[in-house]
């Protein structure tokens, strides 16, 4: 007999920890350890709201090697009295013993349909919030179409893309709208086009390795459902898809209003998906449409984001390219120096069903790694601390950002240091501005 989200709830509130991170060593798990900690040192783009101090909250480490783990907490400054739990990903009772005893798990390790996939099924059963940083799609399907209705009857959340992939589109649509709305007679959405500039920060080793598992070993998805389709977490369009909606109609270089080029974003593949999920659950409107885009300097650079598109490196190349020091292995990521001076901005035009407008930014330091922590760990903690301001808390189920942690989440990003701005004026001047792009037609 499953239990009600209601008794779930009251149970959650008895548990031992707040938070247990899983996969605590890896690249971006030991940000996320460093950020609870208080730790400034590992971050060279951000600030910590916290500096030299905890979080306050009772949390948890947890991976594959007590030693590493360990190592961890002394070098962060955890604390001994901060408990660690090793458990394989396939150990369903090692995992199980301490998803028991945490409100959330706040998971980095992956690739996640490997080293997470136990994890969400022990985190739907026992009524264990959960957010991750994943941007596997197809993954992120399975666990719907085998987790959500588990999931509301235990009264969990299980949310996903809680990191750069796709706080900063998803809840920048969330911001947008909710402002369009108080400030206008808006209903219904019709599209918001993002576009995201970021300086090349490099990936980390754990990135890579989901990419290549991710092309080789495809997920098992439910039969007849397509991997590709622009509306495979949801939000399908009154009327069904259209051309706008295919991947392909952003593979394209484009002058916006004649002055400044654009071409494909890297991230579209995955926060398209995200926001329109968002969309339909949030019922921000049937004809809803996102796009997402990179502005440049010049036409090559767009069209080398076309090519890149269009023709990516095989995953044999990267892996030659790893081997040979050339990439970051697993446990490696961007250096210090190249995340000191990374910063990332996305600007998203916001346009109803009746005309009216509104242009929205979003941004922060360092977004893969460093902000991506702070991210999913102020979700994570969101979800412990303040469950009742989580709108995903009323159901439980499978729900993105925007659904599941809503405008409370916006506070405490804004509160730790990322920025979400209503911006004035045309688009071409706010992406000059706020891109960096120079004054000048490009």
């Amino acid at each position: 007999m499953t239990s009600s989200p209601t008794a779930s709830s009251a149970a959650s509130a008895a548990r031992q920890f707040d938070v247990v991170i899983w996969g605590a060593t890896g690249f971006t798990g030991r940000l996320v350890t460093a950020a609870m900690a208080g730790c400034q040192e590992p971050f060279f783009s951000c600030s910590l709201p916290n500096p030299g101090r905890p979080r306050g909250v009772r949390y948890a480490l947890a991976g594959r090697s007590r030693q590493k783990l360990e190592k961890l907490r002394e070098e962060c400054g955890c604390g001994a009295d901060v408990e660690v739990f090793v458990a394989e990903a396939d150990d369903s009772a090692g995992i199980a013993s301490f998803v028991a005893q945490t409100k959330v798990v706040v998971a980095t390790a992956g690739p996640f349909k490997l080293y997470s996939d136990v994890l969400v099924g022990q985190c739907a059963a026992l009524g264990t919030h959960y957010v991750d940083i994943t941007g596997e799609v197809a993954w992120v399907r399975s666990l719907i179409d085998r987790y959500d209705g588990l999931a509301r009857a235990t009264g969990a959340v299980l949310c996903s893309m809680c990191g750069f992939d796709s706080i900063p589109f998803d809840l920048g649509a969330l911001f947008a709208i909710d402002h369009l709305r108080r400030m206008s007679s808006a209903g219904g959405i019709r599209r918001i086009d993002a576009y995201v500039f970021m300086p090349a920060g490099g990936f980390s080793g754990g990135s890579l390795a989901s990419g290549i598992s991710n092309s080789r070993n495809a997920v098992q998805l439910t039969k007849g459902v397509d991997p590709a389709d622009p509306f495979l977490l949801g939000g399908l369009p009154k009327g069904g898809a259209r051309e706008e909606d295919s991947d392909s109609a952003t593979h394209r270089v484009f002058k916006l209003d004649g002055e400044i080029y654009c071409g494909p974003s890297v991230m579209h593949a995955v926060n398209s998906r995200v926001v329109r999920r968002s969309s339909q659950l949030l019922g921000w409107g049937p004809q809803f449409h996102f796009s997402e885009y990179t502005p440049t300097g010049s036409k090559a650079a767009a069209e080398k984001l076309v090519t890149l598109q269009t023709n990516p490196a095989p995953p044999e190349v990267i892996e030659k390219m790893m081997s040979a020091g050339r990439l970051p292995k697993p446990g490696e990521g961007p250096k210090p120096e190249v995340r000191k001076v990374s910063r990332f901005t996305a600007v998203l035009d916001c346009w109803a069903d009746n005309g009216s407008h509104l242009i929205a930014s979003v941004s922060g330091g360092e977004p893969g790694y460093e902000e991506t922590a702070r991210m999913v760990l102020e979700a994570g903690l969101l979800l412990a601390q303040e469950p009742s301001a989580c709108p995903g808390t009323a159901t439980g189920g499978c729900l993105t950002p925007a659904a599941a942690l809503g405008e409370r989440l916006i506070q405490r990003l804004q509160d730790a240091g990322v920025r979400f701005s209503v911006e004035s004026g045309d688009l071409p001047p706010v992406i000059r501005s706020r891109l960096g792009l120079g004054a000048s037609k490009l």
